[in-house]
């Protein structure tokens, strides 16, 4: 998979629908989770947490007294990928508070990016925890697939591979791939080998642990409950559920229908 990036994105308007493919007001959960406020500080933290990782590591190789062109390069490349998650967080902040708090996930949709842009995103922001526990991800996607119109997809992306990040151990195997069917529909996959999700964890009908609970002490358990949220919007369906082999397997489905830009 050849993945670019521009970065000065162009946003482009995606409207929301369900599965009859007719555009719909975007569900509020309301009461039954989290405020959208707190949903929007925890996207943020995601981001910020990838941006300040990414300069810790520059600023080590910078230090390093052995310093060479390659460390130089590498270190270069980081701060590139930090200043591309602010630059993220600004244009989230702006579209947010252009709606005047309203309408949660149609401020992540608004987005110029492919798929491959957006997967290619959320690499970057975990790909320093990545590093430091020693990780191995591995990315499937067709080629085919590759400039469909990603929309608001890139946070659910994110918020699922930390969801594995978390689960495995040091040199544990992540993968995510991602497929589509005859009708156009779009499945995309994060598969870990770590011990999967606790049988005595309560879970909603889709497998995801509830809002408030998760297995770290500073966790919040708001990710996957944020990438319920914008998948449902799609009109797509969401599933976690443990794999007979061991590890834990997220799947999302999304319509053909799930996005349509604008005029």
């Amino acid at each position: 998979m050849n993945v670019h990036h521009d970065q000065h994105d162009n946003p482009r308007p995606f409207r929301l629908v369900g599965s009859e493919g007719d555009a719909h007001e975007i569900p509020s959960e309301g009461s039954a989770g989290p405020p959208d406020a707190e949903k929007m500080a925890h996207e943020l933290s995601n981001l910020l947490d990838g941006s300040l990782r990414n300069v810790g590591l520059a600023l080590r190789r910078l230090n390093n007294p052995e310093q060479t062109p390659t460390a130089d390069a590498q270190a270069i490349e980081r701060l590139n990928d930090a200043a591309l998650s602010m630059q993220d967080m600004a244009a989230l902040l702006k579209r947010w508070m252009s709606r005047r708090g309203a309408d949660f996930v149609a401020a992540f949709a608004e987005s110029d990016r492919t798929l491959a842009q957006a997967v290619e995103h959320a690499l970057k922001t975990v790909l320093p925890v990545v590093r430091q526990q020693g990780i191995t991800l591995d990315v499937d996607m067709p080629q085919p697939l590759t400039d469909r119109p990603a929309g608001p997809l890139q946070p659910v992306i994110i918020n699922g591979l930390l969801n594995a990040i978390e689960a495995v151990e040091s040199n544990g195997r992540i993968r995510l791939y991602v497929e589509s069917d005859e009708q156009g529909w779009l499945t995309i996959c994060i598969c870990d080998d770590g011990p999967g999700v606790a049988e005595h964890l309560p879970r909603d009908r889709d497998g995801l642990v509830l809002p408030g609970v998760s297995t770290r002490s500073n966790g919040h358990g708001l990710g996957l409950v944020i990438s319920r949220d914008i998948i449902r919007a799609l009109g797509g369906a969401i599933r976690l559920e443990n794999r007979s082999c061991g590890g834990a397997e997220l799947t999302l489905k999304i319509p053909p229908c799930g996005m349509e830009t604008t005029p």
